[in-house]
């Protein structure tokens, strides 16, 4: 009889002996968080030092820091989060699976949970790529989840075959022993970040800004030049130029010492042509922009300011400021800020930010960390590192461009909400600024945004204004600490305007109204110039010869410049003969109407397909489109351009037509037959890819 009792006193021991090996409810708790913690950590440090290697000759010791601690915090959250779910899945299969209870551990799980990211990541980069539309919001939550799943089964059998062996138990307790160590590194990250934060700044005691000591200079020596372009600044939203809100109290200091033309007019709507303007102080109909690429027998700004002797250093926020469309041809030294951010370089960020942040759902609940860093925070820290490196005997150029008014409209929480009114806010983070919808709204007149939503749109674009300038007071800190002020020329202009609901658009295409044609324009060289308002039309492009005057550079003379120094517009008014301005629309992009053809059946694009040029000469301004219809406007007293009086004003209409035809004549339009500069393909992608990316092209 005993030994008929043996055998189930044996299958007992051995049950329980699989009992006791079966991890506890508290080990399938504990080894998501601990397992995705340490594996989060482990993949933001080595993202970070991917970064800090590609950007190393940019980026300074507190960069480093801020974006090693935001991206630590980014990749351990979706660690803890995937991680996790991997074990409540694991949980739950072995509940309803008897013969998986056994089988299946947590911290093996919990790895192939974080593992089975990448399959997800490079779903949504074959998708990007491929052209099509990922989804967003809750589909795009879906649609990860499943590939995530189908992927983790898989990995979680390779995780557990290598759990068991030798090198596996040797490092089961890792995640227990590195836990409390790695907590300590996100406890640390989360408190760089807390300092790091937004925070508005104060102008008192910004201007007069405390100087550097002056040092002897030879007074035949050239003034450096700083030359800073702030991309889709409208001029009516600061107070320099009458806007009662308070969006730029360090600009209004600066203009306060410094001369501002109350009516610069920009020679184009849009980027790539405004800034070819002013670097070669050419109409557009003069350098044709080929393919979107500025021909090399065109002498830039930088190149004759090298030529005489500067040292010549670019810094673009814009990813069509660049080389891709040689516009930088004479900077010495070129740099993207905005190439040192972490939304640049952290895929799980990048995903993350796309999917999520501008959903009706999680816009509210995650907009305060996905909101879109412009690049201005790390341009002064960059502009700081090299002026501290540049040759002291020698003179220099610093072009800086800031893109922080340029949509989508993401400031941070700190200056959204000082401009937002608080009902709004939560709304402000679920307003739809895709591309499609702007598109949608101005050219196919869909009702996208209500009346309180282009109110809510406008109050961003106040804070990000705010944010800029912001960061052209750190901007002004910096050279006050490197340079002479006093002896150094300081350019403050935007390219272009914006659209925020005016005539019905959004953005800065297909319209060449004043809302993106009149700029603000701001020059300070106390050496020779007294601060003053001056009326006189001026134009962007005027600039060119300006510096080159004040230099002492020299233009190509086989070009003709019809840009003329603004020395002139300085002269008493009887010295000074009043100028108009002419501007040019003359590339609208294709694709933009294609894409709202595929989403509006029966949409008509031939309204849109037009060029415009203009002609303004202090109060009226006209209008002609390329296919010869006229508008006329009395900018004086109607600056909104809502009521055309070609009609009631038919002189005025024929002496700016006759203008506008005079000045047509008054040049040589560009050949592109005649250029000697191959286009490369790979920079023709390249630039094919940063349009895409600003909304410039589908």
């Amino acid at each position: 009889m005993a030994g008929q009792e043996t055998p189930p006193e044996s299958d007992a021991s051995t049950a329980a002996g699989k009992a006791s090996c079966r991890p506890s409810r508290r080990g399938w708790v504990y080894a998501g968080p601990a397992v995705g913690l340490m594996v989060g950590l482990f993949a933001g440090l080595a993202d970070s030092g991917v970064l800090a290697q590609n950007v190393r000759d940019l980026i300074t010791p507190r960069l480093l820091l801020e974006n090693a601690s935001f991206t630590l915090i980014t990749y351990s959250t979706c660690g803890v989060v995937v991680c996790t779910a991997a074990c409540v899945v694991g949980a739950l299969a072995g509940r309803f699976r008897q013969r998986l209870r056994s089988r299946l551990e947590p911290r093996p799980l919990a790895l192939a949970g974080f593992l089975a990211l990448v399959p997800v990541l490079l779903v949504w980069i074959a998708l990007r790529r491929s052209g099509l539309t990922p989804p967003r919001g809750l589909a795009a939550v879906a649609g990860s989840s499943v590939v995530w799943v189908i992927a983790l089964v898989p990995l979680a059998w390779v995780c557990l075959r290598l759990g068991r062996t030798v090198i596996g138990r040797c490092l089961a307790p890792a995640p227990r022993i590195a836990v409390w160590p790695a907590l300590v590194l996100l406890i640390a990250s989360i408190g760089v970040q807390w300092q790091g934060r937004s925070r508005i700044q104060s102008p008192d005691g910004f201007w007069p800004i405390a100087n550097a000591e002056s040092s002897e200079r030879p007074n035949d020596r050239p003034p450096d030049v700083v030359f800073i372009v702030m991309d889709t600044l409208r001029v009516d939203r600061l107070g320099c130029y009458g806007y009662p809100r308070p969006t730029s109290p360090h600009l209004d200091a600066f203009a306060d010492d410094a001369v501002l033309f109350r009516w610069a007019i920009s020679q184009s709507p849009w980027t790539v042509p405004s800034h070819a303007c002013m670097f070669t102080g050419l109409y557009l109909s003069q350098y044709g922009l080929r393919s979107g690429w500025l021909d090399d027998r065109f002498v830039t700004l930088a190149e004759a300011l090298r030529d005489r002797g500067y040292q010549t250093m670019a810094l673009s926020n814009n990813r069509i400021v660049a080389p891709c469309v040689n516009l930088t041809q004479g900077f010495e030294q070129f740099a993207e800020p905005v190439g040192v951010l972490y939304p640049k370089c952290s895929l799980a960020y990048g995903l993350m930010r796309y999917a999520l942040y501008g959903d009706r759902s999680f816009g509210p609940l995650l907009g305060k960390w996905l909101a879109y860093d412009a690049g201005g925070r790390t341009t002064a820290p960059i502009a700081a590192r090299w002026l501290g490196a540049r040759d002291r005997s020698r003179p220099f150029l610093l072009f800086c461009n800031y893109m922080e008014t340029h949509g989508p409209y993401e400031p941070p929480s700190t200056y959204r909400r000082q401009f937002v009114q608080g009902a709004d806010l939560d709304r402000s983070y679920r307003i739809d600024q895709s591309r499609s919808a702007g598109w949608l709204f101005s050219l196919a007149g869909e009702p996208i945004y209500s009346p309180r939503d282009l109110k809510i749109l406008s109050d961003l674009y106040d804070a990000r204004v705010r944010e800029l300038d912001d960061y052209f007071a750190d901007l002004m800190r910096v050279l006050a600490a490197e340079v002479d002020l006093d002896q150094t020329l300081v350019i403050v202009v935007s390219d272009h305007g914006e659209n925020l609901g005016d005539h019905g658009m959004l953005g800065h295409q297909f319209s060449v109204h004043n809302t993106l044609l009149h700029v603000p324009l701001l020059i300070r060289w106390p050496r020779a110039l007294r601060p003053t308002r001056v009326t006189r039309v001026v134009q962007t492009f005027d600039l060119f010869p300006t510096i080159l005057d004040w230099t002492g550079a020299r233009a190509d003379p086989s070009t003709e410049i019809l840009a003329r120094s603004l020395a002139t517009a300085l002269q008493p008014t009887t010295q000074s003969v009043q100028r108009c301005a002419f501007s040019e629309y003359l590339h609208y992009p294709e694709s933009q109407l294609r894409a709202v053809q595929q989403l509006v059946p029966g949409f008509d694009p031939s309204r849109w397909e037009a060029t415009y040029q203009t002609v303004f000469d202090g109060q009226w301004k006209l209008i002609m489109r390329s296919s010869k219809h006229l508008e006329l406007y009395d900018l004086l007293a109607d600056p909104g351009e809502t009521f055309d009086q070609g009609a009631s004003q038919p002189k005025t209409t024929v002496r700016l037509l006759t203008q506008l035809k005079q000045w047509q004549q008054s040049y040589e339009r560009y050949d592109p037959s005649q250029s000697s500069t191959p286009l490369d393909p790979r920079l023709d992608e390249e630039r094919r890819q940063r349009l895409h990316e600003l909304g410039y092209v589908q």
